[in-house]
């Protein structure tokens, strides 16, 4: 609950992914790329 009292979501002149060089990937992609390699 304490963590729900301090807002947590970026502000909009803040740099997004494309500005900062990430691609976001999804859970089941990550996932399926790690088990892959084991």
């Amino acid at each position: 609950l304490e963590l729900m009292q301090v807002d947590n979501v970026s502000s909009p002149e803040m740099p997004g992914f494309g500005e900062l060089g990430i691609s976001p990937h999804s859970v089941e992609d990550m996932l399926q790329e790690i088990l892959w390699d084991h």
